[in-house]
């Protein structure tokens, strides 16, 4: 047992060495951090224990500065491999818009009513552009002839197939409806536009849709809001026929035929229907213009 009292002792100088060496911080006193005591037989306590630990703890300080050091760099490299990924993304994206300009689209459309006391019957505006297939943004506004009772709604979508006679494109709105007379209905559109070149002059265009509701006061709702055949008489001059309908909850279809005539010139296509309704008729005049961007 004497000798491992005197390993114990040995054991104590080294640490006093070592502590002395790593740094200076073996004074006592009150304010200390916590240290383990170490017993031998005669109940003496292991001198400078403490600055054993200390010691430890200087060295594990230090290693966790390292460690600290390592992490920050890596995270650095992933920063600056972040950003030099964007920038090729924004070399791509500024290069595929040189060479695919934006086409703009602006679209106008009221209605009124051909009986007395021939009020409006709606109102509507809507920009749209396009990048390539892309088509965002897509935003309007629409009202039943009075501003009581008004939508706006917003959307994007994409062409989704074009050849030499077929183009789909599919587009997704969300509307809004707001206004004294309105019920705070929220909702969706699912928006296919299927056009149709038959031959070199006959032509045709289907948009159909259904109505989501994205809240209670909304309902589910199917409109086709134009399937039409036209023939091109003139290059700058063609008329056809249609049919549009619409059925909500509850309700039945709602059949609507029309006549169309479609002039085209400097200013934009300039579109009049006269358009068959329930009670009466009415007729509507569809303005559209589009514009490359630059």
């Amino acid at each position: 047992m004497q000798s491992d009292f005197r390993q114990l002792g040995v054991v104590s100088i080294f640490l006093r060495r070592l502590c002395f060496h790593e740094a200076n911080l073996c004074e006592d006193g009150p304010d200390s951090a916590p240290f383990v005591r170490i017993y031998s037989r005669q109940r003496k306590i292991v001198p400078n224990t403490r600055c054993f630990l200390r010691a430890n703890n200087i060295q594990s300080e230090r290693i966790l500065l390292e460690i600290g050091l390592v992490q920050a760099l890596l995270m650095w490299n992933r920063l600056f491999a972040f950003l030099l990924l964007f920038a090729c993304v924004q070399a791509c994206w500024a290069e595929q818009a040189d060479s695919q300009r934006p086409l703009s689209i602006y679209i106008a459309r009221t209605g009124q009513q051909l009986q007395a006391p021939h009020v409006p019957t709606y109102h509507m505006v809507e920009f749209a552009q396009m990048r390539g297939r892309w088509i965002f943004p897509d935003f309007g506004y629409y009202d039943g002839g009075h501003s009581n009772d008004r939508q706006w709604f917003v959307g994007a979508g994409a062409e989704l197939y074009r050849s030499e006679r077929v183009t789909f494109s599919q587009e997704l709105y969300v509307t809004q409806e707001e206004g004294s007379a309105a019920h705070n209905q929220r909702a969706m559109w699912v928006w296919p536009v299927l056009d149709l070149r038959l031959t070199h002059r006959l032509t045709s265009q289907t948009v159909a849709y259904p109505t989501v509701p994205l809240n209670r006061s909304a309902q589910w709702a199917f409109d086709v809001d134009r399937s039409k055949l036209e023939y091109a008489f003139r290059p700058r001059f063609q008329a056809g026929a249609g049919y549009s309908s619409s059925r909500c909850s509850g309700s039945t279809w709602k059949n609507k035929p029309f006549l169309t005539a479609t002039t085209t010139n400097r200013t934009g296509s300039w579109e009049f229907w006269l358009e068959r309704m329930p009670g009466g008729g009415q007729v509507q005049l569809r303005y559209q213009r589009t514009h490359r961007g630059y």
